[in-house]
């Protein structure tokens, strides 16, 4: 199987999400790194979530990159997750209500969003953070 990712066109900035956690539900962190189109790194950031499942570490990973675009106004951006079921909620609204008041929040304050899914080859740097971020 070939592996590849192509970057966003500018003004878009490509972010990069992922989690992990010790169990599920366990101590879980996530990750994330963020590109401009020409491929320049703008941040690398990792958190905790304390206890959770897989699936709420990877809604906090694109949310929290979400948050970090806004502040640092970057307000088009590409979000990609290795989580399917992670972007097709997100896509389809089909969010938690809590996850959800969120998100809006989130859509609200960006001018343009994509959520797409990337292999978790495509997606390392953000792997290798999101284990930084588990919460012991």
């Amino acid at each position: 199987m070939e592996v590849y990712f192509t970057l966003p066109t500018a003004p878009n900035f490509l972010i990069c999400c992922d989690e992990a956690s010790k169990g599920n539900p366990s101590a879980a962190g996530y990750g994330f790194v963020a590109r401009n189109d020409i491929v320049e790194f703008l941040v690398s950031l990792e958190g905790g979530v304390y206890v959770s499942t897989n699936f709420f570490a990877e809604f906090m990973a694109v949310i929290c990159a979400g948050e970090w675009a806004i502040q640092n106004d970057h307000l088009e951006a590409c979000f990609r997750s290795d989580s399917k079921a992670a972007v097709l909620a997100f896509k389809n609204r089909k969010l938690p209500w809590f996850i959800g008041a969120i998100w809006n929040k989130v859509c609200d304050g960006l001018h343009d969003y994509e959520v797409g899914h990337s292999y978790m080859e495509v997606n390392f740097s953000a792997d290798k953070l999101e284990k930084q971020g588990i919460v012991d």
